[in-house]
């Protein structure tokens, strides 16, 4: 709705529905790429933080031993360790899932906003 006036200029310029709607489109896949991106390292630095800092308090009272891995974060009380993992498999569906919400969210707007005549958005406002 706030790019209404913008959408009618477009397509007073003689800009195709299916055009204002891959425009859209495009932006929603951008947004998600970027999303995605942002999501993915914010969720490896937050699970690093967790595994170095805030596992050595909640691991006191959890019983129990596993594998030590390199780099791994070893609550000294118990032996228990814990160590985020980013697999390519793992990376690729949070990418995608990214994306995915971001065009799911945008189809209805661009949808909209494709079906718009120029002189009823032009006049909008």
């Amino acid at each position: 709705m706030e790019r209404t006036r913008e959408i009618g200029i477009l397509k007073a310029l003689g800009m195709k529905g299916r055009t204002v709607l891959l425009i859209f489109l495009g932006e929603a896949i951008i947004i998600g790429i970027l999303g995605g991106a942002i999501g993915i390292g914010l969720g490896l630095g937050l699970a690093e933080v967790f595994a170095r800092v805030g596992f050595a308090a909640i691991g006191q009272s959890a019983g129990g031993g596993a594998g030590i891995r390199p780099g791994a974060a070893v609550n000294q009380g118990t032996g228990l360790t814990i160590s985020p993992v980013l697999t390519p498999s793992v990376f690729v569906g949070a990418f995608a899932f990214g994306i995915m919400v971001s065009v799911i969210f945008a189809l209805y707007p661009a949808w909209r906003a494709s079906k718009l005549k120029p002189v009823d958005a032009l006049r909008y406002e």
